[in-house]
Formats: structure tokens, C-alpha cells, sequence
């Protein structure tokens, strides 16, 4: 990394101004800034969606599911040794390789093409990511109130609205894999145990019921005289109890 004090030479397209102001507003958010910023370039030749503007990110991604999409080999990459961290839960990630992609924003009308570099990861998320670096090289300024992406063309100022039903499907997505990504190891084994059960498995055993009154076996019994005129006149007690 170097840096001068000399007068800087002015980048390409600097001399065109971006500014935002309430006409770029077109959605009501409750929580702005909440969802992720998805545009949908053409990539190569092919239109691509789902890709993130990621300021965040000191690299473009791309995925395999995308190579196969683009119709590009892994044969096409170059190779790639550096581990990254931070897009998703976990370790670092290594690369499988990185390829250089033509990129273009705007209309047949009003345009943009560049060459961007990818590193291309060995998990699957968005189509692709955006970062710093393809940012700068388009002079490309976002804004994640007005989910609104702008940058300087030969016609004058591009702005791009994000893509809204994108945004909410890897909004999801990604809450999903991180709940998985976060889970303990015995939190993965108890589901993972509880999907082999059978359903007799899973059935609760009950009691057998049983009877309000119980009837015992009668204890052993006498008969006893009373003692009256009527000699046949007798009564029942039990046979360890003394007749007096």
C-alpha cells in the first residue's frame, strides 16, 4: 500500500457528481438498513440476480452454483490461497481459485462495463458479492436507506433500485443457515437422532387403568352365641377376636 502527499491524480469518472435526495425514496421501511442491497447485472453476457453490494467485503465472491450457471469451468480459475473470513458463521473459508468477469450496470441506453476479479468460494450464499473492490472500479455509490445503488456512465448518473422479493428470500436463507451454522454439537445430534425415529417410537406410553374400588379377600370369621333366650339367635366377628 502507498500513498503520496503530491496532488492526486483524479480517478476515472470523478468528475461526474452522485447525490441523493428524497426522489430516490420508493419503498416505506420500518427498519431501514435492515435488509441487504441486491442488484442484477449482467454478468458475462448472462443477467445475474440475487448479487449483494457488500461494503463490508474486501473481495467480489462468486459460487459454484454460479460458475455452472455462467457456464464457466473450474478449469477457467486461477489459483487462490488465501482464506477469508466473516460472510458466513465459522471458520475461514479457502478459495477455490479466482476468474476475471465483464460486469455491466445500466441500459442499452446508458451504460457501464467493467472487468472485475472474483474469488470464488467453496460455499454457495448469494449469486454473487460486490465488494469495496468492484465498487471502487465502477466509482459506484450505494445507499441502504434508499436501497439505491448509483454510479457514473457515459449518459449520465445510473440509479438502481435494489431487488426487493431477492432481498426477502436471503433474508431467510441466511437466517436459516446461521441458526444451523450456531447450533451446539448435542443440539445437531438430538436432531439429528430425532429424525430416525419412527413414528411408533414417538408415541407416548400410557397406564393400564385401574378399578376405583378394590375388593380384598375377606379376612377369616366366627360365629359367637349372645347370651339370649333364643339359643339361635348368633352373631358374626372375626375368628381372633375373644367371644366376651
Amino acid at each position: 500500500m502507498a500513498a503520496t502527499r503530491e496532488p492526486p491524480t483524479p480517478y476515472l469518472w470523478s468528475d461526474m457528481a452522485i447525490s441523493f435526495s428524497l426522489a430516490d425514496q420508493w419503498l416505506d421501511f420500518d427498519h431501514p438498513g435492515k435488509f441487504p442491497l441486491l442488484v442484477s447485472p449482467v454478468v458475462q453476457e448472462s443477467r445475474l440476480k440475487k448479487v449483494l453490494i457488500d461494503c463490508g467485503s474486501s473481495i467480489n465472491v462468486l459460487f459454484p452454483k454460479t460458475l455452472l450457471e455462467l457456464d464457466i469451468s473450474f478449469d477457467d480459475l486461477k489459483e487462490s490461497d488465501s482464506p477469508f473470513f466473516g460472510i458466513m458463521p465459522g471458520d475461514g473459508e479457502y478459495l477455490l481459485g479466482h476468474i476475471s468477469l465483464l460486469v455491466t450496470f445500466g441500459t442499452p441506453e446508458n451504460f457501464r462495463t467493467e472487468t472485475l476479479r472474483f474469488e470464488v468460494a467453496t460455499f454457495n450464499s448469494y449469486n454473487a458479492i460486490i465488494g469495496r473492490p468492484g465498487l471502487a472500479k465502477f466509482m459506484a455509490v450505494p445507499h441502504y436507506s434508499y436501497l439505491v445503488v448509483k454510479m457514473p456512465a457515459p449518459r449520465g448518473v445510473i440509479s438502481m433500485r435494489a431487488d426487493f422479493k431477492g432481498m426477502a428470500d436471503c433474508t431467510r436463507k441466511a437466517l436459516q443457515t446461521a441458526l444451523k451454522a450456531s447450533a451446539s454439537a448435542p443440539q445437531r445430534r438430538l436432531v439429528a437422532d430425532a429424525a430416525q425415529l419412527l413414528k411408533d417410537d414417538l408415541t407416548i406410553p400410557t397406564h393400564e387403568s385401574v378399578p376405583n374400588t378394590v375388593i380384598h379377600a375377606a379376612a377369616p370369621t366366627k360365629e359367637v352365641s349372645l347370651d339370649l333366650p333364643d339359643a339361635s339367635k348368633k352373631a358374626t366377628i372375626s375368628a381372633i377376636l375373644s367371644p366376651k
